[in-house]
Protein backbone atom coordinates (compact mmCIF):
# COMPACT_ATOMS: atom_id res chain seq x y z
CA UNK A 1 0.00 0.00 0.00
CA UNK A 2 2.48 2.40 0.99
CA UNK A 3 4.63 2.02 -2.41
CA UNK A 4 1.26 2.46 -4.54
CA UNK A 5 1.30 5.75 -3.42
CA UNK A 6 4.18 7.10 -4.43
CA UNK A 7 3.39 5.91 -7.75
CA UNK A 8 -0.08 7.29 -8.02
CA UNK A 9 1.63 10.59 -7.23
CA UNK A 10 3.93 10.06 -9.81
CA UNK A 11 1.30 9.26 -12.50
CA UNK A 12 -0.74 12.00 -11.38
CA UNK A 13 2.19 14.50 -11.95
CA UNK A 14 2.97 13.09 -15.15
CA UNK A 15 -0.80 13.43 -16.33
CA UNK A 16 -0.47 16.97 -15.14
CA UNK A 17 2.29 18.12 -17.06
CA UNK A 18 1.08 16.25 -20.04
CA UNK A 19 -1.84 18.90 -19.80
CA UNK A 20 0.00 21.33 -19.07
CA UNK A 21 2.10 20.99 -22.30
CA UNK A 22 -0.87 20.07 -24.74
CA UNK A 23 -2.58 23.56 -23.29
CA UNK A 24 0.45 25.67 -23.83
CA UNK A 25 0.31 24.51 -27.61
CA UNK A 26 -3.34 25.10 -28.10
CA UNK A 27 -2.64 29.01 -26.39
CA UNK A 28 -0.06 28.48 -29.16
CA UNK A 29 -1.74 27.55 -31.60
CA UNK A 30 -5.01 29.72 -30.73
CA UNK A 31 -2.48 33.13 -30.47
CA UNK A 32 -1.46 32.25 -33.98
CA UNK A 33 -4.80 31.73 -35.33
CA UNK A 34 -5.36 35.37 -33.82
CA UNK A 35 -2.74 37.12 -35.30
CA UNK A 36 -1.96 35.77 -38.43
CA UNK A 37 -4.23 37.31 -41.08
CA UNK A 38 -4.43 36.06 -44.72
CA UNK A 39 -0.96 35.47 -45.90
CA UNK A 40 0.59 36.57 -48.58
CA UNK A 41 3.44 34.19 -49.48
CA UNK A 42 1.20 31.68 -51.49
CA UNK A 43 0.86 33.91 -55.25
CA UNK A 44 -0.91 36.51 -56.30
CA UNK A 45 -4.10 37.15 -56.01
CA UNK A 46 -4.30 38.50 -59.83
CA UNK A 47 -1.80 38.77 -62.44
CA UNK A 48 -1.84 41.40 -65.31
CA UNK A 49 0.34 40.62 -68.54
CA UNK A 50 1.48 42.74 -70.62
CA UNK A 51 2.00 42.16 -74.72
CA UNK A 52 5.82 41.06 -74.45
CA UNK A 53 5.04 38.05 -71.54
CA UNK A 54 6.14 40.21 -68.49
CA UNK A 55 3.82 40.31 -65.24
CA UNK A 56 2.25 42.69 -62.83
CA UNK A 57 1.66 39.93 -59.63
CA UNK A 58 -0.85 41.80 -57.25
CA UNK A 59 -0.90 39.80 -54.33
CA UNK A 60 -3.42 41.81 -52.32
CA UNK A 61 -5.43 45.09 -51.74
CA UNK A 62 -5.76 46.67 -47.99
CA UNK A 63 -7.53 50.39 -47.03
CA UNK A 64 -4.98 52.44 -44.69
CA UNK A 65 -3.17 49.35 -42.97
CA UNK A 66 -1.51 46.10 -44.79
CA UNK A 67 -0.33 43.39 -43.07
CA UNK A 68 1.99 41.04 -45.05
CA UNK A 69 3.72 37.57 -43.78
CA UNK A 70 7.07 37.53 -45.26
CA UNK A 71 7.96 34.32 -44.66
CA UNK A 72 5.23 30.99 -43.94
CA UNK A 73 4.95 30.80 -40.16
CA UNK A 74 5.59 27.30 -38.77
CA UNK A 75 2.87 26.04 -36.24
CA UNK A 76 5.55 25.52 -33.34
CA UNK A 77 5.55 25.55 -29.56
CA UNK A 78 9.54 26.25 -30.14
CA UNK A 79 8.51 29.62 -32.10
CA UNK A 80 7.53 31.10 -28.94
CA UNK A 81 10.60 30.75 -27.36
CA UNK A 82 12.61 31.67 -30.00
CA UNK A 83 14.76 35.20 -30.63
CA UNK A 84 11.89 37.53 -31.66
CA UNK A 85 12.87 41.17 -32.51
CA UNK A 86 10.91 43.98 -34.06
CA UNK A 87 11.48 47.19 -35.58
CA UNK A 88 9.60 50.63 -37.11
CA UNK A 89 10.87 52.65 -39.75
CA UNK A 90 9.34 55.48 -41.38
CA UNK A 91 9.48 56.46 -45.15
CA UNK A 92 7.31 59.13 -47.25
CA UNK A 93 6.57 58.27 -51.31
CA UNK A 94 5.66 61.50 -51.63
CA UNK A 95 2.77 64.37 -51.03
CA UNK A 96 0.44 61.34 -49.45
CA UNK A 97 1.61 57.21 -49.66
CA UNK A 98 3.92 58.19 -46.72
CA UNK A 99 4.40 54.57 -44.78
CA UNK A 100 5.37 53.56 -41.87
CA UNK A 101 6.42 49.64 -41.47
CA UNK A 102 7.15 48.32 -38.63
CA UNK A 103 8.64 44.41 -39.19
CA UNK A 104 8.86 41.21 -36.51
CA UNK A 105 11.51 39.08 -36.91
CA UNK A 106 12.51 35.23 -35.68
CA UNK A 107 16.06 34.44 -35.49
CA UNK A 108 17.24 37.19 -37.42
CA UNK A 109 14.62 36.91 -40.17
CA UNK A 110 11.87 38.59 -41.22
CA UNK A 111 8.30 37.16 -40.96
CA UNK A 112 6.05 39.66 -41.08
CA UNK A 113 5.54 43.47 -42.29
CA UNK A 114 2.66 45.83 -41.02
CA UNK A 115 2.45 49.02 -43.09
CA UNK A 116 0.39 52.22 -42.10
CA UNK A 117 -0.31 54.61 -44.79
CA UNK A 118 -0.25 58.64 -43.34
CA UNK A 119 -3.53 58.75 -45.14
CA UNK A 120 -5.70 56.52 -42.85
CA UNK A 121 -8.08 55.52 -45.98
CA UNK A 122 -5.45 55.11 -48.60
CA UNK A 123 -5.46 52.10 -50.82
CA UNK A 124 -2.48 50.14 -50.72
CA UNK A 125 -1.32 47.77 -53.28
CA UNK A 126 0.74 45.11 -52.84
CA UNK A 127 2.76 44.09 -56.02
CA UNK A 128 5.55 42.75 -57.74
CA UNK A 129 6.72 42.73 -61.70
CA UNK A 130 8.34 40.21 -63.58
CA UNK A 131 10.34 39.91 -66.61
CA UNK A 132 9.43 37.97 -69.88
CA UNK A 133 11.26 34.52 -68.72
CA UNK A 134 9.73 34.93 -64.97
CA UNK A 135 12.40 36.86 -63.50
CA UNK A 136 11.66 39.09 -60.66
CA UNK A 137 11.69 43.04 -61.78
CA UNK A 138 14.20 46.01 -59.29
CA UNK A 139 11.24 48.63 -59.54
CA UNK A 140 12.92 51.67 -58.01
CA UNK A 141 16.82 53.02 -58.56
CA UNK A 142 17.14 52.90 -54.61
CA UNK A 143 16.62 49.63 -52.95
CA UNK A 144 16.93 50.33 -49.72
CA UNK A 145 14.11 50.42 -47.58
CA UNK A 146 12.87 53.07 -46.56
CA UNK A 147 14.95 55.32 -49.43
CA UNK A 148 12.51 55.97 -52.47
CA UNK A 149 13.45 59.18 -54.15
CA UNK A 150 11.35 58.25 -57.25
CA UNK A 151 7.61 59.40 -56.54
CA UNK A 152 5.64 60.33 -59.21
CA UNK A 153 4.72 63.77 -57.27
CA UNK A 154 8.05 64.86 -58.34
CA UNK A 155 7.08 64.48 -62.44
CA UNK A 156 6.63 67.39 -64.51
CA UNK A 157 5.35 65.47 -67.83
CA UNK A 158 4.08 67.83 -70.57
CA UNK A 159 1.19 66.10 -70.72
CA UNK A 160 -0.48 62.64 -69.65
CA UNK A 161 0.22 60.86 -72.93
CA UNK A 162 2.21 57.42 -72.33
CA UNK A 163 5.39 59.10 -74.37
CA UNK A 164 5.73 62.49 -71.88
CA UNK A 165 4.90 59.86 -68.51
CA UNK A 166 8.25 57.74 -69.98
CA UNK A 167 10.25 60.41 -70.32
CA UNK A 168 9.80 61.41 -66.96
CA UNK A 169 9.71 58.34 -65.28
CA UNK A 170 13.42 57.40 -67.04
CA UNK A 171 14.64 60.71 -65.62
CA UNK A 172 13.37 60.09 -62.43
CA UNK A 173 14.84 56.32 -62.05
CA UNK A 174 11.31 55.18 -62.04
CA UNK A 175 10.74 51.80 -63.56
CA UNK A 176 6.95 51.76 -63.50
CA UNK A 177 4.02 54.23 -63.08
CA UNK A 178 0.53 53.06 -61.34
CA UNK A 179 -2.57 54.68 -62.36
CA UNK A 180 -5.90 55.14 -61.50
CA UNK A 181 -8.06 56.72 -64.11
CA UNK A 182 -10.78 58.89 -62.43
CA UNK A 183 -13.70 59.59 -64.93
CA UNK A 184 -13.81 63.28 -64.00
CA UNK A 185 -10.02 64.06 -63.56
CA UNK A 186 -8.27 61.53 -65.86
CA UNK A 187 -5.06 59.98 -65.03
CA UNK A 188 -4.21 60.30 -61.51
CA UNK A 189 -0.87 58.76 -60.20
CA UNK A 190 -0.15 56.06 -57.12
CA UNK A 191 2.74 57.18 -55.13
CA UNK A 192 5.16 54.54 -55.26
CA UNK A 193 6.22 51.72 -55.67
CA UNK A 194 7.81 51.67 -52.14
CA UNK A 195 9.85 48.35 -51.28
CA UNK A 196 8.65 47.69 -47.70
CA UNK A 197 11.23 44.84 -46.95
CA UNK A 198 15.10 45.25 -47.88
CA UNK A 199 16.26 41.45 -47.92
CA UNK A 200 12.75 40.49 -48.79
CA UNK A 201 11.47 39.33 -52.43
CA UNK A 202 10.91 41.87 -54.85
CA UNK A 203 7.02 42.80 -53.73
CA UNK A 204 6.13 46.47 -53.27
CA UNK A 205 3.62 48.74 -52.01
CA UNK A 206 2.24 51.80 -54.02
CA UNK A 207 -0.47 53.85 -52.34
CA UNK A 208 -4.02 55.67 -53.84
CA UNK A 209 -4.92 58.30 -50.95
CA UNK A 210 -8.23 59.09 -52.38
CA UNK A 211 -10.69 57.62 -55.37
CA UNK A 212 -14.37 58.12 -56.17
CA UNK A 213 -15.61 55.44 -53.70
CA UNK A 214 -19.16 55.36 -55.49
CA UNK A 215 -17.30 53.05 -58.29
CA UNK A 216 -18.04 49.64 -58.33
CA UNK A 217 -14.77 49.01 -59.95
CA UNK A 218 -11.73 51.35 -60.72
CA UNK A 219 -9.95 51.30 -64.09
CA UNK A 220 -6.16 51.21 -63.82
CA UNK A 221 -2.59 50.90 -65.76
CA UNK A 222 1.09 50.09 -64.92
CA UNK A 223 3.31 51.74 -67.61
CA UNK A 224 6.58 50.20 -67.60
CA UNK A 225 9.66 52.41 -68.11
CA UNK A 226 10.40 50.94 -71.86
CA UNK A 227 6.77 52.73 -72.89
CA UNK A 228 4.95 48.74 -72.26
CA UNK A 229 1.58 49.68 -71.15
CA UNK A 230 -1.05 47.32 -69.69
CA UNK A 231 -4.33 47.75 -68.21
CA UNK A 232 -6.29 46.55 -65.36
CA UNK A 233 -9.51 46.75 -63.07
CA UNK A 234 -9.53 46.61 -59.41
CA UNK A 235 -12.60 46.03 -57.50
CA UNK A 236 -13.53 49.12 -55.18
CA UNK A 237 -12.01 47.83 -51.88
CA UNK A 238 -14.33 50.57 -49.92
CA UNK A 239 -16.99 50.76 -52.11
CA UNK A 240 -20.20 53.25 -51.18
CA UNK A 241 -23.54 53.28 -52.34
CA UNK A 242 -23.59 56.88 -50.86
CA UNK A 243 -22.50 59.41 -49.20
CA UNK A 244 -21.75 59.79 -45.77
CA UNK A 245 -24.54 62.49 -43.89
CA UNK A 246 -23.58 65.78 -43.31
CA UNK A 247 -24.13 69.47 -44.85
CA UNK A 248 -21.12 72.19 -45.91
CA UNK A 249 -21.82 76.16 -45.30
CA UNK A 250 -20.78 78.59 -47.09
CA UNK A 251 -17.71 81.01 -46.34
CA UNK A 252 -16.75 83.25 -44.59
CA UNK A 253 -17.21 80.37 -41.54
CA UNK A 254 -14.78 82.14 -38.27
CA UNK A 255 -13.71 80.52 -35.24
CA UNK A 256 -12.95 82.05 -32.15
CA UNK A 257 -10.84 81.31 -29.39
CA UNK A 258 -10.65 83.60 -27.45
CA UNK A 259 -6.81 84.57 -28.03
CA UNK A 260 -7.43 84.56 -31.60
CA UNK A 261 -9.62 84.22 -34.53
CA UNK A 262 -9.37 81.55 -36.91
CA UNK A 263 -11.73 82.37 -40.57
CA UNK A 264 -11.71 80.29 -43.63
CA UNK A 265 -12.89 83.11 -46.58
CA UNK A 266 -12.28 81.65 -49.95
CA UNK A 267 -12.39 77.96 -51.08
CA UNK A 268 -11.16 76.59 -54.72
CA UNK A 269 -10.39 73.87 -56.27
CA UNK A 270 -7.36 73.72 -59.21
CA UNK A 271 -7.07 70.78 -61.74
CA UNK A 272 -4.04 69.28 -61.79
CA UNK A 273 -1.98 66.63 -64.03
CA UNK A 274 -1.57 63.09 -62.54
CA UNK A 275 -3.48 64.63 -59.48
CA UNK A 276 -6.81 65.30 -57.91
CA UNK A 277 -7.94 68.73 -58.09
CA UNK A 278 -6.57 70.59 -55.24
CA UNK A 279 -9.23 71.92 -53.39
CA UNK A 280 -8.01 74.88 -50.94
CA UNK A 281 -8.61 77.28 -48.49
CA UNK A 282 -7.65 81.05 -47.79
CA UNK A 283 -7.29 81.14 -44.09
CA UNK A 284 -7.10 84.20 -41.71
CA UNK A 285 -4.97 83.00 -38.44
CA UNK A 286 -5.11 86.42 -36.18
CA UNK A 287 -4.06 87.27 -32.80
CA UNK A 288 -4.10 90.67 -31.68
CA UNK A 289 -5.56 91.94 -34.83
CA UNK A 290 -2.67 90.83 -36.43
CA UNK A 291 -2.06 87.68 -38.60
CA UNK A 292 -0.25 84.81 -36.78
CA UNK A 293 3.38 83.94 -38.12
CA UNK A 294 4.12 80.19 -37.57
CA UNK A 295 7.99 80.58 -36.66
CA UNK A 296 10.10 79.46 -34.16
CA UNK A 297 9.60 81.39 -30.39
CA UNK A 298 5.27 82.32 -31.92
CA UNK A 299 3.21 82.08 -28.96
CA UNK A 300 0.08 80.27 -31.52
CA UNK A 301 0.29 77.60 -34.41
CA UNK A 302 -1.58 75.22 -35.86
CA UNK A 303 -1.20 71.93 -37.06
CA UNK A 304 -1.91 70.95 -40.48
CA UNK A 305 -4.47 68.46 -39.54
CA UNK A 306 -6.61 66.49 -41.97
CA UNK A 307 -9.38 66.99 -44.92
CA UNK A 308 -12.36 64.49 -45.31
CA UNK A 309 -14.73 63.97 -48.07
CA UNK A 310 -18.68 63.10 -48.24
CA UNK A 311 -17.10 59.80 -49.29
CA UNK A 312 -15.11 58.98 -46.64
CA UNK A 313 -11.61 60.43 -48.28
CA UNK A 314 -9.51 61.57 -45.42
CA UNK A 315 -6.57 62.72 -46.49
CA UNK A 316 -3.63 65.77 -45.31
CA UNK A 317 -4.34 69.57 -45.07
CA UNK A 318 -0.97 71.08 -46.38
CA UNK A 319 0.72 73.53 -47.93
CA UNK A 320 0.67 73.72 -52.11
CA UNK A 321 2.39 76.35 -53.62
CA UNK A 322 0.24 77.41 -56.71
CA UNK A 323 0.42 80.42 -58.99
CA UNK A 324 3.73 81.97 -56.34
CA UNK A 325 1.42 81.86 -53.46
CA UNK A 326 1.22 79.32 -50.59
CA UNK A 327 -2.05 77.86 -50.02
CA UNK A 328 -3.28 75.31 -47.78
CA UNK A 329 -5.37 72.83 -49.06
CA UNK A 330 -5.93 68.81 -49.78
CA UNK A 331 -6.16 66.85 -53.01
CA UNK A 332 -9.72 65.43 -53.39
CA UNK A 333 -11.25 63.66 -56.23
CA UNK A 334 -13.32 65.76 -58.45
CA UNK A 335 -16.50 64.19 -57.33
CA UNK A 336 -16.30 65.32 -53.80
CA UNK A 337 -18.54 68.18 -53.61
CA UNK A 338 -17.54 68.96 -49.62
CA UNK A 339 -14.85 68.60 -47.73
CA UNK A 340 -14.44 69.28 -43.27
CA UNK A 341 -11.27 70.27 -42.83
CA UNK A 342 -9.90 69.67 -39.20
CA UNK A 343 -7.34 71.40 -37.77
CA UNK A 344 -5.21 71.87 -34.55
CA UNK A 345 -4.54 75.62 -32.99
CA UNK A 346 -1.49 75.06 -30.64
CA UNK A 347 -0.80 77.13 -27.67
CA UNK A 348 3.26 76.78 -27.72
CA UNK A 349 5.11 77.10 -24.50
CA UNK A 350 5.82 80.78 -25.37
CA UNK A 351 2.16 81.57 -25.37
CA UNK A 352 1.33 83.83 -22.74
CA UNK A 353 0.09 82.72 -18.97
CA UNK A 354 -1.02 84.24 -15.78
CA UNK A 355 0.73 83.96 -13.02
CA UNK A 356 -2.87 82.54 -11.02
CA UNK A 357 -2.27 79.66 -13.46
CA UNK A 358 0.51 77.83 -11.76
CA UNK A 359 2.56 77.88 -8.35
CA UNK A 360 5.29 80.39 -7.54
CA UNK A 361 8.82 78.51 -6.38
CA UNK A 362 11.63 80.93 -7.10
CA UNK A 363 12.32 84.73 -6.44
CA UNK A 364 15.47 86.52 -7.66
CA UNK A 365 16.94 89.70 -8.36
CA UNK A 366 19.41 90.45 -11.09
CA UNK A 367 23.12 91.17 -9.77
CA UNK A 368 24.27 94.71 -10.16
CA UNK A 369 27.14 93.54 -12.64
CA UNK A 370 23.40 92.05 -14.87
CA UNK A 371 25.42 88.94 -14.99
CA UNK A 372 23.71 86.69 -12.78
CA UNK A 373 20.39 86.09 -10.75
CA UNK A 374 20.40 85.42 -7.06
CA UNK A 375 17.31 83.05 -6.12
CA UNK A 376 15.73 82.30 -3.01
CA UNK A 377 12.71 79.69 -2.10
CA UNK A 378 8.94 80.81 -2.24
CA UNK A 379 7.00 78.77 0.08
CA UNK A 380 5.63 76.42 -2.86
CA UNK A 381 8.91 75.29 -3.67
CA UNK A 382 8.96 73.03 -0.46
CA UNK A 383 6.15 71.46 -2.22
CA UNK A 384 8.06 70.44 -5.23
CA UNK A 385 10.99 69.31 -3.14
CA UNK A 386 13.50 72.70 -4.35
CA UNK A 387 15.82 72.93 -1.96
CA UNK A 388 18.73 73.70 -3.75
CA UNK A 389 18.65 77.13 -5.21
CA UNK A 390 19.51 77.22 -8.69
CA UNK A 391 22.52 79.79 -10.41
CA UNK A 392 21.16 81.67 -12.79
CA UNK A 393 23.48 82.80 -15.49
CA UNK A 394 22.93 85.72 -17.90
CA UNK A 395 24.43 85.95 -21.69
CA UNK A 396 23.65 88.25 -23.72
CA UNK A 397 22.14 86.49 -27.21
CA UNK A 398 23.47 87.24 -30.71
CA UNK A 399 21.32 87.16 -33.79
CA UNK A 400 23.90 85.12 -36.08
CA UNK A 401 22.46 81.76 -34.99
CA UNK A 402 19.00 82.71 -34.56
CA UNK A 403 17.54 85.59 -36.97
CA UNK A 404 14.21 85.68 -34.86
CA UNK A 405 15.67 86.93 -32.18
CA UNK A 406 16.99 90.35 -31.72
CA UNK A 407 20.49 91.58 -30.97
CA UNK A 408 19.75 93.24 -27.59
CA UNK A 409 17.99 90.08 -26.19
CA UNK A 410 19.46 88.36 -22.98
CA UNK A 411 19.10 85.17 -22.51
CA UNK A 412 18.92 83.34 -18.46
CA UNK A 413 20.28 79.59 -18.24
CA UNK A 414 18.36 78.13 -14.98
CA UNK A 415 19.10 75.03 -14.02
CA UNK A 416 16.03 73.30 -11.12
CA UNK A 417 15.74 70.31 -9.53
CA UNK A 418 13.59 68.82 -6.88
CA UNK A 419 12.47 65.84 -5.54
CA UNK A 420 9.08 65.23 -4.31
CA UNK A 421 8.36 65.82 -0.26
CA UNK A 422 5.99 62.91 -0.31
CA UNK A 423 6.62 58.60 0.03
CA UNK A 424 4.07 58.03 -2.54
CA UNK A 425 4.42 58.98 -6.36
CA UNK A 426 0.68 59.80 -6.94
CA UNK A 427 0.02 62.46 -4.77
CA UNK A 428 3.55 64.11 -6.39
CA UNK A 429 1.67 63.86 -9.53
CA UNK A 430 -1.88 65.20 -8.17
CA UNK A 431 -0.22 68.48 -7.46
CA UNK A 432 1.77 68.97 -10.28
CA UNK A 433 0.50 66.82 -13.66
CA UNK A 434 2.47 64.23 -15.14
CA UNK A 435 6.05 64.64 -14.30
CA UNK A 436 7.55 65.95 -17.97
CA UNK A 437 4.42 68.00 -19.05
CA UNK A 438 4.97 70.75 -16.50
CA UNK A 439 7.43 73.91 -17.28
CA UNK A 440 8.88 76.32 -15.83
CA UNK A 441 7.70 79.80 -17.09
CA UNK A 442 9.36 83.96 -15.44
CA UNK A 443 7.13 86.76 -14.38
CA UNK A 444 8.82 90.02 -14.58
CA UNK A 445 8.30 92.35 -11.38
CA UNK A 446 4.63 93.61 -11.39
CA UNK A 447 3.48 91.69 -14.37
CA UNK A 448 1.05 88.92 -13.91
CA UNK A 449 2.40 87.48 -17.07
CA UNK A 450 4.81 85.41 -18.24
CA UNK A 451 7.51 86.72 -20.83
CA UNK A 452 9.98 85.78 -22.76
CA UNK A 453 10.77 82.65 -25.03
CA UNK A 454 11.03 79.54 -23.69
CA UNK A 455 14.12 78.11 -25.04
CA UNK A 456 13.09 74.51 -24.98
CA UNK A 457 15.21 73.14 -27.96
CA UNK A 458 17.91 74.15 -25.93
CA UNK A 459 17.14 73.03 -22.28
CA UNK A 460 17.52 69.07 -21.45
CA UNK A 461 14.73 67.62 -18.62
CA UNK A 462 14.71 64.37 -17.18
CA UNK A 463 12.20 63.02 -14.29
CA UNK A 464 11.54 60.00 -12.92
CA UNK A 465 10.11 58.40 -9.93
CA UNK A 466 12.42 55.67 -7.42
CA UNK A 467 12.10 54.01 -4.78
CA UNK A 468 8.21 55.58 -3.72
CA UNK A 469 9.73 59.30 -4.77
CA UNK A 470 9.76 61.60 -7.52
CA UNK A 471 12.27 63.93 -8.88
CA UNK A 472 13.06 66.17 -11.87
CA UNK A 473 15.32 68.40 -13.43
CA UNK A 474 15.51 70.97 -16.08
CA UNK A 475 18.19 73.19 -17.54
CA UNK A 476 15.43 76.20 -18.40
CA UNK A 477 16.50 78.64 -21.08
CA UNK A 478 14.85 82.08 -21.83
CA UNK A 479 15.63 84.36 -23.95
CA UNK A 480 13.77 87.69 -22.73
CA UNK A 481 13.83 91.35 -23.71
CA UNK A 482 16.76 93.05 -22.26
CA UNK A 483 14.53 95.05 -19.68
CA UNK A 484 13.26 92.09 -18.10
CA UNK A 485 17.18 91.54 -16.72
CA UNK A 486 18.34 94.62 -15.87
CA UNK A 487 20.39 95.28 -12.72
CA UNK A 488 18.00 94.96 -9.87
CA UNK A 489 15.38 93.55 -11.39
CA UNK A 490 13.20 90.98 -9.84
CA UNK A 491 12.08 87.92 -11.26
CA UNK A 492 9.52 85.12 -10.53
CA UNK A 493 9.81 81.61 -11.52
CA UNK A 494 6.32 79.18 -11.74
CA UNK A 495 5.97 75.92 -12.70
CA UNK A 496 2.54 75.51 -14.56
CA UNK A 497 1.28 73.14 -17.12
CA UNK A 498 1.38 73.58 -21.13
CA UNK A 499 -1.68 75.07 -22.36
CA UNK A 500 -4.77 74.06 -23.63
CA UNK A 501 -5.16 73.30 -27.77
CA UNK A 502 -7.95 74.15 -29.61
CA UNK A 503 -9.75 72.14 -31.81
CA UNK A 504 -10.97 73.21 -35.60
CA UNK A 505 -13.40 72.49 -38.05
CA UNK A 506 -14.99 73.97 -40.85
CA UNK A 507 -17.71 72.26 -43.56
CA UNK A 508 -16.61 73.44 -46.63
CA UNK A 509 -18.54 73.39 -49.96
CA UNK A 510 -16.55 72.77 -52.90
CA UNK A 511 -17.15 74.82 -56.41
CA UNK A 512 -16.18 74.44 -60.02
CA UNK A 513 -12.23 73.49 -61.14
CA UNK A 514 -10.26 75.95 -62.20
CA UNK A 515 -8.37 74.56 -64.98
CA UNK A 516 -4.64 75.30 -65.27
CA UNK A 517 -3.64 77.86 -67.82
Amino acid sequence: MNEAKPLKRKILIAAAGIVLVVGMIGLALKLDLLTTPNTTVDGPRQTVTFKDGGKLEIFGVSVGERVVDVAPRKWSLLRYFSGKGSSVRTFSGGTFGGLQVSTESENGKVIRCRMLSDSPTAMLMEFRMTEINGSEMTLTRNEECGNNPTSPFFFQPKNDSVAALVAEMVNNGLYVLIQHRDPQSGWINFIGPSKYHQKGACRYIAALSAWPRHLRTLECRAIRADGEVAEFSLVNPDYRKSPLPGAARSVPQVHSGGDYTMTARLVERFANLGEHPFSRVELDFLSGGKQVVNHWGSPLSFDGGTVEDEWGNVVKFEQRGIRNKTLYGAFLPASSNRMTVHLTVIRTLNSPRNSTTGYPVLEGVVSPDGLGVEFKPLPDAAQFGITRMPEGRINRVGSEWNGNVPKDWKELSLYVSGEAGSKQFEPFENRIGKLGQWHCLIFAEGSSESGGILDNYSGRRRYGNYGGRSNFDENVIWLSPPAMLIPGAKIRVGIHWPPKNDDVRFDLELPALIQPR
